[in-house]
C-alpha cells in the first residue's frame, strides 16, 4: 500500500529548468572578504596552487586523456597534501589505482589552477602560464582570483550529473550568504546548499511505500 504523506525532490533532466518568477535569475549577495595579507599567505589552498604551478613549470607531459600521469601523481599527492590515497588498502586487500581520475583532491588542484589560468594545457603538456606567474607572489590577488572562479568547479568537486554539480555556483553563493549572517550547523548548511541547487528544477510529491 502507498500513501502520500511525505514529499521528496525529484528533478527533471538538467536541461529542463523551470523559470524563476519574472524571468530574473535569482542571485545571492557574496560576502565581502576582509583583505588581510597574512591569512591569505598562510592559506593551504594557495600553498597547493603555488606548489602545483611551480611543479608544472615549463611543461609536464599528460596522459592521452589529458590527465596527470600516475607516476607524477605519486610525487604530487604528498607534495600538495591532497588527502588522496594511491593504491589504498582496505581490509587485507590492496586496490591498485588505475588513473588519476580516482584522486579527487589532486584533480581539484589541477582544475582550480587551470581555471585561474595559472597553468594551461598545450600539445599534451601542462605548463605554467608565464604572464600570470606574478600572481604567485601576490597572495591577496591570488586569493581573490581563486575565490572568483571557485563556483566553476562544480563538476570537479561533485560527482555525477546532479543539481549540485550544475548549480554549484548559486549554491555556494547561498551558503556563503548564510554563513555571513553567523555560524551554521552541518545539517543547516546542507539544507541551504541543496535548496539553492534544486531551485531551478521541478519539485513533485512522491508516494511513500509502506
Amino acid at each position: 500500500m502507498q500513501a502520500s504523506g511525505d514529499s521528496r525532490r525529484t528533478r527533471q533532466p538538467l536541461g529542463s529548468r523551470r523559470a524563476v518568477s519574472g524571468g530574473a535569475k535569482l542571485r545571492w549577495p557574496c560576502p565581502t572578504l576582509t583583505r588581510v595579507d597574512e591569512p591569505a599567505e598562510q592559506s593551504d589552498a594557495l600553498r597547493r596552487l603555488r606548489a602545483f604551478t611551480e611543479w608544472a613549470g615549463d611543461g609536464r607531459k599528460l596522459t592521452q586523456t589529458g590527465r596527470i600521469r600516475l607516476t607524477d601523481a605519486r610525487t604530487l599527492v604528498p607534495l600538495l597534501d591532497t588527502g588522496d590515497t594511491i593504491d589504498p588498502v582496505i581490509g587485507d586487500r590492496r586496490f591498485k589505482t588505475q588513473s588519476t581520475q580516482e584522486l579527487p583532491g589532486l584533480n581539484l588542484i589541477v582544475d582550480w589552477a587551470r581555471a585561474i589560468r595559472l597553468v594551461r594545457v598545450v600539445k599534451g603538456r601542462i605548463a605554467a602560464v608565464q604572464k600570470n606567474r606574478a600572481l604567485l607572489r601576490r597572495p591577496l590577488e591570488l586569493w581573490d582570483r581563486a575565490f572568483e572562479v571557485f563556483g566553476s568547479l562544480g563538476e570537479t568537486i561533485c560527482y555525477g550529473d546532479t543539481p549540485l554539480s550544475v548549480e554549484f555556483e548559486p549554491a555556494m553563493d547561498a551558503l556563503l550568504s548564510s554563513l555571513y549572517g553567523g555560524p551554521l550547523r552541518i545539517d543547516e548548511a546542507c539544507a541551504v546548499t541543496w535548496e539553492a541547487a534544486t531551485l531551478p528544477y521541478a519539485i513533485e510529491r512522491a508516494p511513500v511505500a509502506h
